[in-house]
């Protein structure tokens, strides 16, 4: 009995073991669970794909394992940014930088329309990696057209390293980027997108010799016919030929390129049939191409399926031949990894990162990390940060590039906000002018009321105060003043009116000063009625019986009554 259960057990490990090394190994420069991916590095790659050596792709290849396809673009930057070294961002080597304060915009253009996948972009400073805004132009018509990157989300992979995506479903073949973030940039990289194709299930309604329908996704581009990659139909007995390839899982495709034979056979393929279908079957694109050109998902629905059918040739008897055919693409929504296996987690559920499954960090007019929800109306900017400006009528902006989209106070030129009012002009847009004033109304008039530059409206004086704290201290401090002022002018002008006057003396026609206590005992003693008989005389009586007290002297030149007199606050008020 132990006998047979060591067997078992044998058997099960030499299994496993098997199982384990037919897995891993793969044929040179291939790799994968399945070997479906193809090495791209310059020096080779070992088992998991991860490049040897200077650890640097193939000219055309970029980021994770090499695996993802790069956009043959050009760069243009404005002649006063004087960089004559740009071919410095397309080297591939992160550490060459360009270090120019004057760069404020950059041009990335390329020859041929096609999706945007996202862009891979590398700055020296740190703290500017996320500083880099993005939006796109096409000029494959008369008019050029800005388009916006829709839901532009930032995924800060190391401390100077950001991806940007977008969620775009327009062709297109220029990118223009700005921002602080330039004035340290180092490296440029524009996906697009890794090459779904290799090693999927290939079919043909017919094949001539060997060449199989499966040479049409072995990654080889030869186009000799005879070399052993590129698939051909029989001429004799196939008189509809057609080429079918069936994905594992529906993938989300950028576009498509197809190799063709070369002469004579390319002229088979020129106006070929292209048609899509998505996982249930059901069809996306159905359009003629031409052999070498790049067909568009217009509406980036998931892929299930491709089919060619030549329709067209130059001969009486159709073929079908393909060396290569190239599906650029990415994972479907809320999968990631190199097989797209994969499932992003709950904080970014259909949006994370395909290469290691991280959500954004900052989305563009969105709250992170979904990046669905829009700002409110008057913040706008890298996760809704920034506040609309005060010029911005009702403090509402666009949530992407905070431009006023209500109207300017204060300002003529919506939505930038930036031409001040002419003279005569206010509120919103500068649409109304004082002339208003003559009118008489209310509702226009600005005779008694206070109108308010950045408004659009007449404010009443009354309610033009609004309780705040600045506002209570302010008033506070305006009251205090005040009183001080009215303290001080009374007590100046009780010195004033208690001044000693100066009157003419009898004898010498002079004037003399009188003493306060002086008076004050004279009109004492000219009101004694206590005695029973008159005083002597002096020299000086006279001079006292007919001089006033300073109080009665006082009274008779304002007119008031001795009462008023003490009420001094009135006599201020009066005066």
């Amino acid at each position: 009995m132990s006998y047979h259960v060591f067997l078992l057990l044998s058997y099960f490990v030499i299994s496993k073991i098997s199982l384990v090394v037919t897995e891993v190994t793969c044929d040179t420069n291939w790799f994968g669970p399945k070997c479906q991916l193809k090495c791209q590095c310059r020096d080779g790659c070992d088992p998991q794909g991860q490049c040897l050596g200077t650890k640097k792709c193939n000219s055309d290849w970029m980021d994770y394992a090499c695996q993802y396809k790069l956009i043959g673009y050009s760069i243009k930057t404005p002649k006063d940014s004087n960089v004559d070294n740009a071919y410095l961002w397309q080297d591939g080597d992160d550490s060459t930088c360009i270090y120019n304060n004057a760069i404020q915009s950059i041009l990335v253009y390329w020859s041929l329309n096609s999706y945007f996948g996202w862009i891979r972009l590398v700055v020296s400073n740190a703290a500017l990696v996320d500083r880099i805004m993005l939006y796109f132009e096409d000029t494959s018509d008369t008019i050029t057209k800005r388009l916006e990157c829709w839901r532009q989300q930032f995924t800060i992979v190391n401390n100077r390293t950001v991806y940007i995506r977008c969620d775009m479903n327009y062709p297109v073949n220029r990118i223009v980027l700005k921002g602080e973030g330039l004035t340290s940039l180092c490296t440029i990289q524009v996906s697009k997108g890794r090459n779904l194709a290799l090693k999927q299930k290939a079919d043909q309604s017919s094949t001539n010799g060997t060449n199989f329908a499966s040479n049409a996704v072995d990654g080889n581009t030869d186009s000799n016919l005879n070399g052993g990659s590129c698939t051909l139909t029989n001429n004799v007995t196939d008189l509809t030929p057609t080429w079918t390839l069936s994905l594992e899982d529906p993938v989300v495709v950028n576009f498509f390129e197809i190799y063709p034979a070369s002469y004579p056979m390319y002229n088979y393929l020129y106006f070929s049939i292209w048609q899509t279908f998505d996982n249930n079957d059901v069809p996306i694109l159905n359009v003629t191409t031409r052999y070498n050109t790049v067909v568009p998902n217009i509406n980036k629905t998931p892929v299930k399926k491709f089919l060619i059918k030549a329709t067209n040739t130059t001969s009486t008897t159709p073929l079908l031949s393909i060396c290569e055919l190239m599906v650029f693409g990415e994972c479907p929504p809320g999968k990631w990894g190199l097989d797209c296996k994969k499932v992003c987690n709950d904080l970014c559920p259909e949006n994370c990162n395909e290469i290691d499954g991280s959500c954004p960090t900052s989305c563009l007019g969105y709250f992170p990390p979904k990046c669905k929800q829009e700002c409110p109306p008057n913040k706008w900017g890298l996760n809704c940060r920034e506040n609309c400006r005060d010029a911005c009528a009702s403090s509402n902006c666009d949530n992407i590039d905070g431009q006023c989209t209500a109207g300017c106070n204060g300002y003529s030129d919506p939505p930038y906000c930036t031409q001040a009012c002419l003279p005569g002009y206010y509120g919103l847009n500068c649409l109304s002018d004082t002339s208003s004033q003559n009118q008489g109304s209310e509702s226009n008039s600005c005779q008694s009321l206070s109108c308010e530059e950045l408004q659009s409206h007449c404010v009443l004086e009354k309610d033009k105060f609004a309780f705040s704290v600045p506002n209570f201290f302010i008033g506070l401090v305006t009251g205090v003043v005040a009183v001080l002022i009215i303290v001080t002018l009374i007590v100046l002008y009780r010195k004033t009116c208690l001044k000693r006057k100066s009157i003419p003396k009898i004898d010498e026609n002079v004037y003399e000063d009188i003493a306060t206590e002086n008076v004050t005992s004279v009109s004492k003693s000219q009101a004694n009625n206590t005695y029973d008989r008159p005083k002597p005389r002096t020299e000086d009586e006279l001079v006292k019986r007919n001089m006033a007290s300073y109080d009665d002297i006082s009274l008779k030149r304002n007119d008031v009554t001795p009462a008023e007199y003490f009420n001094v606050v009135d006599v201020i008020q009066k005066q």
